[in-house]
């Protein structure tokens, strides 16, 4: 039964036996849920009082047993009462700490974490995600999660609802896990919870969820195959000429329709590789369509959001891929952004509003982007089977990242130059080196030295 304010009392634990025969004096509070920590003293039934919580006069160091049980009942209920007073939301391992915690720090997670990005004076991008970590753990629990909860049992019980329910990639995972310790951590240096509660004392996240890998790319052979198999899904082809599939545009602009997911990823790779939240912020007004050497190209000129570093999209025009890919969306898409990931959300709506969208679009679609990729293996176990081809699977660990690595890699698997792959993905060429891994195929070393 849920109480209104914690009730602490001493009790004999007779369920548990000591080696002389006597049984520990537990202190418990119960508050929303129950904890007791022993007291170090023990006695035997015949001398407590159950009534009085005390040893009867009679049993070995009666007197100073009581003197030191009690302090301990009464810095718990000091304890209680200083919350209470001050309004601070706390649980029974806080009541029982013989710590007192209080220390003008809040210890509610989410008030915590503003206070964290405050001090430490966070960039918006950075502070998103801290507040990205606040939204899942209300998710996960309630709004009124207090940090002191951290331990080790509740943050596994949290990764694997991120895991089995939430479907985040293992990237991801890592990420939001580095934040629960720098909390945890901030809250430990503020006094807020002991140092013996930080739950990743023994549990090494770092080893068990890795970054997303520069390895987990998809051939370009296979992209192919993916282009072909989603035209399929959008249009009907006679020849020269197509035309959309009955009540394909609806599910186009549904944000969170199958066929979007499909049709992200591959906008993600006809679009240089860009990163989720810099495709989803693209607005129509800012795509132009330029002649350069007798041919028509879409343009976008933009910066990352990431890095504010520039980058330059040019696709070529008048041909059915880029048409379907965006032509459909300038048309059909009723709103300022290319996709419709943002659509009923203005320039005026703040940074951190727009980016929680995205989030939770991708974390919705990232399940279906899986049943696709099953989809397309299948097909390329069968055309393998059938033409005695050579196309490589998609290893199930890429993720809607995976477009940024795998156009990466296409690029030079083809023969680009790492200068102008820098430039495409508004890199640095120093920093490469998390997109591309060296030619190991034969088909790709030739390719590489064709245009020689």
């Amino acid at each position: 039964m849920k109480v209104s304010i914690a009730r602490i009392r001493l009790y004999l634990k007779e369920g548990k036996t000591l080696s002389d025969g006597s049984h520990p004096i537990m202190l418990m509070c119960s508050f929303n849920g129950r904890k007791e920590v022993s007291t170090g003293y023990s006695c035997i039934p015949k001398f407590w009082s159950k009534k009085d919580e005390c040893v009867k006069k009679g049993y070995p160091n009666w007197v100073m047993i009581n003197h030191s049980i009690n302090q301990l009942k009464n810095e718990a209920i000091e304890r209680r009462n200083e919350y209470e007073r001050l309004g601070e939301v706390y649980t029974p391992q806080m009541i029982l700490s013989p710590k007192k915690v209080l220390s003008g720090h809040t210890n509610v997670l989410n008030g915590l974490i503003e206070e964290y990005i405050s001090e430490k004076s966070l960039k918006e991008n950075t502070a998103y995600n801290w507040k990205y970590l606040y939204h899942l753990i209300s998710e996960f629990d309630n709004d009124k999660v207090i940090v002191n909860q951290l331990r080790l049992d509740y943050v596994k019980r949290f990764t694997k609802w991120l895991q089995t329910e939430k479907k985040l990639s293992d990237g991801v995972i890592k990420m939001v896990l580095s934040k629960v310790a720098a909390i945890t951590n901030y809250a430990i240096e503020k006094g807020l919870m002991s140092a013996d509660d930080y739950p990743f004392k023994e549990w090494n996240y770092k080893q068990k969820f890795k970054s997303a890998s520069k390895l987990d790319y998809i051939h370009w052979k296979t992209l192919d195959v993916m282009k072909e198999m989603l035209l399929d899904d959008i249009i009907i082809r006679n020849d020269n000429l197509w035309h959309y599939k009955d009540e394909v545009l609806d599910e186009l602009m549904d944000k969170n329709s199958d066929l979007f997911a499909r049709f992200l990823f591959m906008e993600m790779i006809l679009w240089q590789g860009l990163a989720p939240v810099d495709i989803c912020h693209i607005r129509k007004e800012d795509i132009a369509v330029k002649t350069v050497n007798g041919s028509d190209y879409y343009c976008w000129d933009g910066k990352r959001s990431k890095t504010s570093k520039a980058v330059k999209v040019r696709i070529p025009c008048h041909n059915v891929y880029s048409d379907v890919m965006v032509k459909t969306m300038l048309m059909f898409n009723n709103s300022e952004w290319l996709l419709p990931v943002l659509n009923g959300l203005s320039l005026e709506t703040s940074e951190n509003s727009r980016k929680h969208r995205i989030g939770n679009t991708f974390g919705v679609l990232s399940p279906k982007l899986k049943e696709w990729f099953q989809k397309v293996n299948e097909e390329v176990v069968r055309r393998n089977v059938e033409n005695g081809g050579d196309i490589p699977l998609i290893d199930m660990k890429c993720t809607f990242y995976s477009a940024r690595h795998s156009f990466s890699m296409a690029y030079m698997q083809k023969g680009g130059s790492p200068m102008a792959l820098a430039t495409l993905l508004g890199r640095s060429p120093n920093t490469l080196a998390q997109y591309i891994k060296e030619l190991e195929e034969e088909g790709d070393l030739v390719d590489a030295v064709s245009i020689i």
